[in-house]
């Protein structure tokens, strides 16, 4: 009898025990309103935040800012910017961890600003080996 009730214990014991889910590896875990990105080649672009805002200039002109942060598991890490026709690809620095936090002008207006309602986009390249991954990104409505 008090192998029975030993056995059913431990039998008890081992069925009422379970395993917490391991979230370690889980990148959004801190950032539930995370957007995540992957190639088919698992090449992955996490963005925790995507703020647009725009800053004018005494000059007449203004700047469209993204500020942006996020993880990846890529070697390196590009944004496009635009101003005065000129379109360049600057690298976006990462620290140890991969991560990234920057606030970053896409695009500016040398001396006049649009009337009315516009809208901007970039690009982000993830680049890992020789793989890319491309995140578009669309600023959604803006106005000076």
């Amino acid at each position: 009898m008090r192998t029975a009730i030993l056995l059913m214990s431990l039998l008890f014991a081992f069925t009422a025990c379970s395993k917490d889910e391991d979230n370690s590896q889980d990148p959004t875990i801190d950032y539930p309103n995370s957007k995540v990105y992957t190639s088919t080649n698992g090449t992955m672009l996490v963005l925790h935040s995507a703020e647009w805002y725009l800053t004018k200039a005494s000059n007449g002109g203004g700047d469209v800012h993204l500020k942006i942060s996020g993880l990846t598991n890529g070697d390196r890490l590009t944004i496009q910017t635009h101003g005065d026709g000129l379109i360049s690809d600057d690298n976006l620095e990462m620290d140890t961890n991969k991560s990234f936090n920057k606030d970053i002008i896409i695009s500016f207006f040398a001396t006049s600003l649009p009337s009315g309602e516009f809208e901007k986009s970039t690009t982000i390249k993830v680049y890992r080996g020789s793989d890319v991954l491309t995140v578009d990104l669309k600023s959604g409505k803006l106005k000076f």
